[in-house]
């Protein structure tokens, strides 16, 4: 069992039991159980799954994470300021000769998003992006081509944040806070692995400063946004150009970051007519987009928006891309 950890979070429970339940006894059988984690409930599997006499391998040893030796920075923008703070800082990376850059989003379509938005700035760089969003052909060959290139740029959800090696990984980009810090340093050790150095940067809207104490034990330093006037021309024109030639990830970046944001509702102290005038604001105003884009009722019904001020229906029958 590989990530077991996971397994668990991801509620497969139920499905490993069973899968065991149909197996040899544990005396009977070798059964190798791998984690980067140990908490209190995968040590009850581990009794249920291993022999009793199970031997544990730590691999990391008594001494510091070794991801909490990566060079780390954190980095508080507006909401206005999001996209071009990023183009700003993966085009100064991209000037390294070698470079392979990952920046984890929240949610598959902002991983997407961004992915289409930044292939229309051209940074000079190959651009990929992963998430659940494609097929596991998708997701092999993109991993695939990642991982032997030299230099680009991948785009992910957490998909990639654990279980995944590409080699000479230089530096990872987070936008948006994670869901806990686990994740924080699990994407962070995407890089400077096998010894070889690395770095990476939290960038946060202000709205989600919130979130900072959870890795206020780590040697993590706060650095000002880049300067912006050379970036947000070129990235207005990418905007421009996406909207012509893809216009539905425009929608689906919006459902996504409504769902994502009604989900900490409690934490940025927000109603849910203020995510709704947030979220209306961002893709009309920051994403350029004429309209707002409308939402299926099913989406509406599920996220709690019903009767919201702002939120804008698809005429019935109407059948939206999920």
């Amino acid at each position: 069992m590989d990530e077991a950890d996971q397994l668990l979070d991801r509620g497969f429970r139920p499905a490993i039991y069973k899968i065991m339940g149909m197996l040899p006894p544990p005396a009977t059988r070798q059964t190798l159980l791998f984690s980067a984690t140990f908490p209190e409930q995968l040590q009850e599997l581990t009794r249920s799954a291993l022999r009793p006499s199970y031997e544990m391998v730590d691999c990391v040893g008594p001494g510091p994470q070794s991801n909490e030796q990566v060079e780390q920075q954190v980095t508080i923008c507006t909401l206005d300021d999001l996209h071009a703070v990023t183009a700003s800082i993966l085009l100064e990376h991209v000037k390294q000769p070698e470079h392979k850059v990952m920046v984890f989003l929240q949610t598959a379509r902002e991983a997407g998003f961004c992915a289409a938005l930044f292939r229309r700035m051209d940074l000079g760089t190959p651009v990929f992006d992963i998430h659940s969003k494609k097929s596991q052909a998708q997701r092999s060959s993109t991993s695939e081509h990642f991982r032997l290139c030299r230099s680009g740029i991948l785009f992910s959800s957490d998909v990639s944040a654990r279980g995944m090696d590409y080699p000479d990984v230089t530096f990872v980009l987070q936008l948006g806070n994670p869901p806990d810090r686990a994740q924080y340093l699990h994407r962070l050790g995407r890089t400077a692995r096998a010894g070889r150095e690395g770095a990476g940067l939290l960038l946060l809207c202000d709205f989600e400063s919130y979130w900072l104490p959870q890795i206020g034990d780590l040697p993590i330093t706060q650095v000002p946004p880049p300067a912006l006037d050379k970036v947000r021309a070129p990235l207005n024109a990418a905007l421009l150009k996406l909207h012509c030639e893809e216009p539905s990830v425009f929608m689906m970046a919006y459902r996504a970051w409504l769902g994502a944001n009604k989900g900490r509702l409690r934490e940025l102290g927000w109603t849910t007519a203020e995510l709704v005038r947030r979220a209306n604001d961002m893709v009309t105003r920051v994403l350029l987009c004429p309209a707002v884009p409308p939402l299926d009722e099913k989406t509406i019904m599920s996220m709690g928006l019903r009767k919201v001020a702002g939120i804008v229906a698809a005429p019935a029958g109407v059948k939206l891309q999920q």
